[in-house]
């Protein structure tokens, strides 16, 4: 039966038992099942049904329950129910919330939102309605000691920038004028800032406003803080700062202190030696050094104030004030690849020089009877009984034993057993002398349209 295709076969005469051995292909493996196993996928199972009844939730009603043989299974609303769709439930759980609709007194349509004076909007109450404050005809903006006019719901209706007034920003200025006309005393008056006043003084042995005669004493009365002046300067009162001299005679100033602190100046650096030093300093320009022992000096050297640009040479290059991009410089290799490459490396490890190479004993061309089949090959390898190889210098001879006369290989030899699966290569048939055990386990794969023959 070996060679025999399938669609040369007889028809069978008899009907199939289903135990009938026949073969199958999956995944590209051969594999041994009935007839009745193929029988089987194309039928399904079988099995018959006496009763079908259906229950529904309460506000639905089913007729035609059960179907015992044929007929139809109807549902309907039960009399008073209905199914609300899902936005229409949360409406209706959202006002069963609200309570006794009955008595609540809910708006209807018909009431309205009216805007009053000043308002604008409003309307019923079928829809949200939105009440505004209406304009006035003032301009919106900043004004100055304002002139104003407001309705009787308080908004402002007119503005206009005003000129001061008695409550605005406004200063009005009078003067306190001293004369040395008049005899006797020194005459005064209180200054209560509401208009000008005029003080005399008698003209003998009253003090001088030119500080020729810069003695005695004049009291100025000055409504809510008195003050005294003495020789030009006040000295109690409200004006007892004197920030506003602009020059007064040291030799006019007694009891003069000594000391910083005196002055009530109490952050000052005391004196030492290294103030002394510093200033005994004759430099014009510099930067102070100390050796730590109180020795100061003037360091006129010029250093660097700023970021200064730094450019790299040699193997690297690149340029750069506060960052640096350093790049390897060139060599004179070609970039590029190369096969078998001929190399030259410098003592830095850069390659300076490439080119390509012979080969070498890197690879080797396969030739059937002196005719190249493949080159690049890196490593043989032999199998077979009787196969050997054997190298003399670049040279390698593979024997293949054989029999006949002049020592052709007449013979072809298979193994005996099969011990690991196997397939045949596409597009090829196979054939092997049998006896051929296949072991457990393993499977030898025949793909469509191949033969494998065992002769025997």
């Amino acid at each position: 039966m070996a060679d025999v295709k399938i669609s040369a076969l007889s028809n069978a005469t008899t009907p199939l038992t289903g135990t009938e051995v026949v073969p199958v292909v999956q995944s590209g493996v051969t594999y041994k099942t009935t007839v009745q196993s193929i029988a089987n996928l194309a039928s399904g199972g079988s099995g018959t049904v006496t009763s079908v009844a259906m229950s529904v939730p309460i506000g639905l009603t089913v007729t035609g329950s059960p179907v015992t043989s044929t007929g139809t299974l109807a549902v309907s609303y039960t009399t008073g129910y209905a199914i609300p769709t899902t936005a229409k439930q949360s409406e209706w759980d959202t006002a069963y919330g609200w309570g006794n609709h009955a008595t609540a007194g809910y708006a209807v349509g018909t009431t309205t939102i009216t805007a009053g004076t000043g308002l604008s909007g409003g309307g019923d109450l079928s829809a949200n309605r939105t009440i505004n404050l209406a304009n006035t005809s003032v301009t919106a903006g900043s004004y100055t000691n304002a002139n104003i006019t407001v309705d009787a719901q308080g908004r402002i209706t007119a503005a206009s920038n005003g000129s001061g007034g008695g409550g605005g920003s406004g200063t009005t200025t009078y003067a306190v004028t001293f004369n040395n006309s008049g005899t006797g005393d020194a005459s005064g008056t209180t200054f209560d800032g509401s208009v000008a006043r005029t003080i005399s003084y008698n003209t003998l042995g009253a003090p001088s406003t030119t500080g020729t005669n810069a003695t005695g004493t004049w009291n100025i009365d000055i409504l809510g803080s008195a003050g005294t002046v003495t020789n030009g300067v006040y000295t109690t009162g409200s004006y007892a700062n004197p920030s506003w001299i602009t020059s007064l005679a040291w030799s006019k100033i007694s009891s003069t202190p000594t000391t910083l602190s005196g002055y009530g100046i109490s952050d000052a650096q005391p004196l030492d030696a290294d103030l002394t030093a510093i200033a005994a300093l004759t430099g014009t320009s510099g930067f102070l050094k100390t050796n730590g022992s109180g020795t100061w000096t003037v360091d006129s050297n010029t250093y660097l104030t700023g970021n200064q640009t730094i450019t790299l040479s040699g193997d690297l290059s690149g340029s750069g004030s506060t960052s640096i991009s350093a790049t390897l410089t060139n060599t004179a290799v070609t970039a590029g690849s190369y096969t078998n490459a001929n190399i030259t490396v410098d003592s830095k490890g850069r390659i300076t020089a490439a080119s390509n190479g012979s080969g070498g004993g890197s690879s080797i061309a396969v030739s059937d009877e002196g005719t190249q089949i493949t080159s690049g090959v890196t490593s043989f390898n032999f199998t077979g009984a009787g196969v050997t190889a054997t190298a003399v210098g670049s040279a390698v001879t593979v024997n293949v034993t054989g029999g006949g006369g002049g020592g052709a290989a007449t013979i072809l030899e298979n193994a005996l057993t099969i011990a690991s699966n196997y397939s045949l290569s596409t597009g090829y048939n196979g054939s092997s002398v049998g006896p051929v055990t296949i072991n457990t386990g393993v499977a030898v794969t025949v793909g469509t349209d191949q033969r494998w023959l065992i002769f025997g």
